[in-house]
């Protein structure tokens, strides 16, 4: 199960609206200095994100909770926005691909690319079909697993001119 700390902003009945703190892993790699991700990391900065989680602890607004979602989940549903749409991107192109000798069409090359586009559209669209049905959207939730013992405080950044 990976655990994170959160903040809950707002409850309703046995869900909670938590908010976390996103931040890149960058500062644990060893190679963090010669990375595009680093970098992204560091023009994009630390977001807040808001999140609804089961609340089967009963907290409370402005407590500090800790969240957690199961890493098979996490597997899964990374494997279902990745892999399904790349798939069905591929298997379009292919099959355009084939008709395309088998019929003999000029432009061949156009038609796959635009199949294949039309086949990673097809891809987000299952995905996401397949994530809201209700066997598996229990699945991807996650859930506070119990309060957390320091409090989270998250600051605001603002920038300061020099000139002033």
């Amino acid at each position: 199960m990976t655990e994170e700390q959160a903040l809950v902003v707002e409850v309703n009945g046995d869900y909670a609206i938590i908010e976390t703190m996103r931040k890149s892993t960058c500062g644990s790699c060893g190679v963090n200095q010669a990375c595009g991700t680093s970098l992204l990391a560091k023009v994009i900065g630390n977001k807040r994100a808001r999140v609804s989680a089961r609340n089967t602890v009963g907290a409370r607004v402005g407590e500090t909770v800790v969240v957690g979602v199961d890493d098979k989940a996490i597997v899964s549903g990374s494997s279902l926005v990745y892999a399904l749409p790349l798939a069905s991107m591929f298997l379009t192109a292919l099959l355009a691909g084939w008709v395309c000798t088998t019929f003999g069409y000029l432009f061949s090359e156009g038609i796959q690319i635009l199949s294949s586009l039309f086949g990673l559209l097809i891809g987000f669209f299952l995905a996401n079909r397949i994530a809201r049905t209700g066997a598996m959207r229990g699945k991807f939730e996650a859930k506070i697993l119990r309060k957390a013992e320091t409090e989270l405080r998250f600051y605001e950044t603002k920038s300061v001119n020099a000139g002033q």
